[in-house]
């Protein structure tokens, strides 16, 4: 995500798409309490791939010690350094320029924020284990003690103690590839029964094997890898191929979206769960706008002896 950085408290702002930097408590999402700064003294937002700074304030707002137009819209750059009003301590530096993403916002100000994925995330307590992921369809779920709840963007979420709010960008419609899975070699290998009514699938991760076994939402996920199979022999490019629109998928299963929602959740958080014992993060399902498919390097299905 989008950062700033103050290289004298090393401080760090994490960024929302849209963004206010200000001194008035009720109006900023990040507050500095100087004199110098405007109660909302500039607007950050992400738009088409970048970040662009617009100074709403009364005293000004300066890039690389050059005093920007007001109610003008400036592209940011990496290490540029951004100084609120004319003191020299509020000075800061743009140290990422990474799309929005999800995170914890602490209600804190000495609690630093906790950045999410948009897939499983597991919140490790002293006597509890928590999970937050996010639905094909873009719904925040958050399971505690065995129950599982919706959350929704600015909802309260609590952590170690401490109290968070769920920030989720909301106007983003950039394709939700897998980051931790493109940095291994993933290969998935399934054994189906004659009837389909039995699903085993065997992960191999870097050649670390995980038998996720039979399970009933294993079908989803095979409709996904024979979609997949069947676009490579038709010779379709690897960006687009295996992707299946989600309107299909419940035309050809009969399924309601949030039935198909949670067998994917269930897939997600069983592979989450085994492969953090091998001390891994991958999530094999990828989805844009209305489409989703199975994200590997190689797909092996099988059939079984079993009837």
């Amino acid at each position: 995500m989008g950062t700033f950085t103050n290289s004298v408290t090393e401080q760090t702002i994490q960024l929302r798409d849209h963004h206010i930097i200000g001194r008035h408590p009720e109006t900023a999402h990040t507050l500095i309490r100087e004199t110098a700064v405007s109660r909302s003294h500039c607007l950050i937002e992400w738009q088409q791939g970048n970040w662009f700074l617009q100074d709403i304030s009364a005293n000004g707002t300066y890039i690389n010690g050059k005093r920007v137009a007001k109610n003008i819209k400036h592209d940011l750059k990496i290490n540029d350094v951004v100084q609120f009003g004319d003191s020299e301590s509020v000075k800061w530096q743009v140290s990422s320029l990474e799309q929005p993403c999800p995170f914890l916002k602490s209600t804190n100000e000495s609690v630093s924020d906790f950045a999410l994925n948009h897939h499983v995330n597991m919140l490790n307590c002293d006597d509890q284990e928590q999970m937050i992921s996010q639905t094909l369809s873009g719904q925040w779920l958050l399971e505690q003690e065995g129950n599982v709840k919706a959350i929704h963007n600015g909802d309260l979420v609590r952590y170690q103690g401490n109290q968070y709010i769920l920030i989720a960008p909301s106007d983003i419609d950039a394709t939700q590839e897998c980051e931790q899975t493109a940095e291994h070699t993933v290969d998935v290998n399934f054994t189906v029964s004659q009837n389909e009514e039995h699903v085993g699938v065997l992960v191999n991760i870097d050649g670390q094997s995980i038998d996720l076994e039979d399970r009933t939402h294993h079908y989803l996920v095979l409709l996904l890898a024979r979609k997949y199979v069947e676009d490579k022999q038709n010779n379709v490019p690897d960006s687009e191929a295996g992707w299946l629109d989600k309107s299909l998928l419940m035309r050809q299963t009969r399924m309601e979206e949030t039935h198909i929602n949670t067998q994917f959740y269930r897939f997600r958080k069983q592979l989450h769960t085994a492969a953090k014992k091998l001390h891994l993060d991958v999530d094999i399902i990828a989805r844009r706008r209305g489409e989703i498919r199975l994200q590997c390097n190689t797909i092996n299905i099988a059939q079984s002896k079993v009837a």
